[in-house]
């Protein structure tokens, strides 16, 4: 008797060694022990195959992603072929569909990765080409800074990828991470990045971290900008665990941070707190600099300056007193913002505070940090260890007992 089951034949004795036929009973009893065995057998070689499965995997793990591992010179494009810099991001944005990539809404989680941004053979200096409404070619690679991609990375893989990058340049493992102001989407920190990476050529591994923002929507005045303001304090665990990622984690050995606007208060209070709570991550943070904090100066001298000077971080602040962002926020709260000079400059015992009034730049006069090719000059040799003193182009001036530097306008 043959009895088919899923495609293969089972062929069943209807009689034993004498002759005699076999009760159906016993039949449909021979017919169960055989499925039992081939289920067994079933089991027993998918178990095999998982494992092989798995052992395969371990085997053929993904090879090192193919990003550039070094800082270009902009000297390195030419037309038709734009320079390109991965900038590693960490944000707690929530993520969308390209090409916005991540929105203005606060994610549970921080996000890590790297964005790829190309930089036109034509970039300036202290110049983020991005196209107006007028332009019809946007995505002109050989006119404008693009954001080419950003691409997800798992903490290891974040972890791994940026490991790989300081093991490309023989020098010290120096990691620089710029956190952004109030109105900036992710697509503009990351250019903003890449271009401060391009300008300044610090011997580092660039790394951004992007706060939620409002920055993909119309400004909406004072609701939008508290609106920000909210966020960037209810980000400073985000940024301090980005830091502990890119700091401890990895192969870093020292970290510069920049810090702009309104991130410049999510950045002194998450420094302040690895100060407290991991003080062997903060001794690799040597070098802030806060450009324009919009921080309450009271608050900035009285509690926040003490502190980061008690924590060793060497603190060098760019003030203007033609900041029209500043003036503005400096009427909403009705106080003096301590990225304002001329009469309200603030001045506090360690940190080197850097007058740029006479630099001049675009409307605002908010972005000279990014925007002016004397301070890139001045904040790279910052970064390169030399203190307000021993630095040209930086004058000296008093006030009481207090001394702070004037950078003079390059001349015409």
């Amino acid at each position: 008797m043959k009895k088919e089951q899923g495609g293969a034949v089972l062929a069943l004795p209807m009689s034993d060694e004498t002759g005699r036929r076999l009760p159906e009973g016993f039949m449909a009893a021979s017919l169960l022990m055989r499925l039992t065995r081939c289920a067994r057998l079933v089991v027993l070689l998918g178990a095999q195959v998982l494992v092989a499965l798995a052992l395969g995997a371990c085997a053929t793990a993904p090879a090192p992603l193919g990003i550039p591992t070094a800082v270009p010179r902009i000297e390195d494009a030419k037309k038709g072929h734009p320079v390109k810099v991965a900038v590693f991001y960490g944000t707690n944005r929530v993520p969308v569909a390209r090409p916005v990539y991540f929105d203005d809404n606060e994610a549970p989680e921080v996000q890590y990765g790297y964005a790829l941004v190309s930089l036109p053979w034509i970039h300036e200096k202290g110049e983020v080409e991005t196209p107006t409404v007028f332009d019809w070619d946007r995505s002109n690679p050989d006119r404008f800074m693009l954001l080419l991609d950003a691409v997800p990375l798992r903490p290891d893989e974040f972890i791994a990828q940026v490991n790989r990058s300081f093991a490309a340049d023989p020098r010290k493992n120096i990691g620089f991470v710029f956190v952004h102001g109030f109105n900036v989407p992710f697509r503009d920190a990351a250019l903003r990045t890449a271009q401060l990476a391009v300008d300044m050529q610090l011997p580092v591994v660039p790394a951004f971290f992007s706060w939620p923002s409002n920055g993909e929507s119309p400004v909406e005045g004072t609701a939008n900008y508290l609106r920000d303001f909210t966020k960037a304090i209810s980000s400073i665990p985000a940024l301090e665990e980005f830091l502990v990622q890119f700091g401890e984690k990895t192969r870093a050995e020292e970290i510069y941070v920049l810090a702009h606007s309104m991130g410049s208060w999510t950045t002194t209070h998450a420094l302040m707190s690895l100060a407290l709570n991991r003080p062997k991550l903060a001794a690799k943070v040597k070098l802030v600099t806060l450009a324009a904090p919009d921080i309450d100066a009271r608050v900035f001298t009285v509690q926040i300056a003490p502190a980061m000077v008690k924590a060793g971080y060497a603190v060098n602040l760019y003030a203007s007193d033609n900041d029209k962002a500043l003036n503005a926020s400096r009427v909403v709260w009705g106080r003096p913002r301590a990225g304002i000079a001329g009469a309200a400059l603030t001045l506090s015992p360690g940190v080197e505070t850097i007058d740029a009034s006479d630099i001049d730049t675009d409307v605002l006069g908010h972005s000279k940090y990014g925007d002016s090719p004397a301070l890139l000059e001045d904040m790279a040799l910052f970064y390169g260890g030399a203190r307000a003193g021993q630095r040209p182009g930086l004058i000296p001036r008093k006030r009481g007992a207090e001394t702070y530097w004037q950078i003079q306008a390059p001349p015409h």
